[in-house]
């Protein structure tokens, strides 16, 4: 009797007992709200659908089904919790596949808007992303056309110098303890330096997180000394010039 509990709590006189009561009696009731009740609550007693998705969320949630809890607490406007399922429960999927588009249209709803901790874990990721696909098609520019355009030159400098910022936030994104977690810790890791060794091996000095792998980090290491072997060349041909 969902919808007669509910039509009884609507004549609670304080709005924010009532409020509470409702989404209480909804969270508790997850399992019934089928269609048939859903169109009774919400086309008979007028209760707002955010309340009713964010408890089908809950109980989404609750029931290991995170995609579906995510797109519900997005609809009822909860992001905080949106949030961390994309970042904890989907993101490290995507990250282990490469696939940058799926790991962008995860965290798209969040750009702007309030949500906690997005600048240290949800923005870092989209940052990852963009660097993992915007990176290789400015360098292969700069590598293709004999006169460079200043513009990319300068983007691409900017992506590689915010590589370094990004590994050392990276423990704060994610749970160093959960498998998944530290599988996409390593792939993250291994994907930033190596895009950005083929390019500007020079930017990563200073970079010496303990989560490095160590053959990411030997790689680094060649890819230092090739770099410095290169510029030492082209020094000794413009003094001999």
């Amino acid at each position: 009797m969902l919808q007669e509990a509910a039509f009884v709590l609507l004549h609670l006189e304080g709005s924010r007992g009532r409020e509470r009561a409702l989404r209480d009696l909804l969270m508790r009731s997850a399992p019934a709200l089928d269609e048939w009740a859903q169109r009774g609550l919400l086309g008979s007693l007028h209760l707002p659908q955010a309340w009713v998705h964010e408890a089908l969320a809950t109980y989404a949630f609750d029931n290991d089904d995170m995609f579906t809890a995510y797109e519900l607490y997005l609809s009822a406007n909860c992001r905080d919790p949106a949030h961390d399922i994309a970042v904890r429960h989907l993101a490290p999927d995507a990250i282990l596949r490469k696939d940058y588009l799926l790991l962008n249209e995860l965290l798209e709803p969040f750009v702007g808007k309030p949500v906690e901790d997005w600048a240290i874990r949800g923005k870092i990721l989209m940052d990852y992303a963009h660097i993992m696909q915007r990176l290789p098609q400015l360098a292969a520019r700069q590598a293709r056309d004999a006169v460079p355009d200043a513009a990319e030159a300068l983007e691409l400098e900017d992506l590689c110098r915010s590589v370094p910022k990004i590994l050392g936030l990276l423990p704060d994104v994610f749970r160093a303890r959960e498998p998944r977690h530290r599988a996409a810790l390593a792939e993250i890791t291994a994907g930033l330096l190596g895009a950005v060794d083929r390019v500007r091996p020079a930017a990563l000095a200073q970079v010496q997180p303990k989560f490095i792998a160590e053959g990411a980090r030997l790689g680094h290491v060649r890819s230092m000394a090739h770099d410095r072997f290169t510029r030492s060349l082209k020094a000794v041909e413009g003094v001999s010039a």
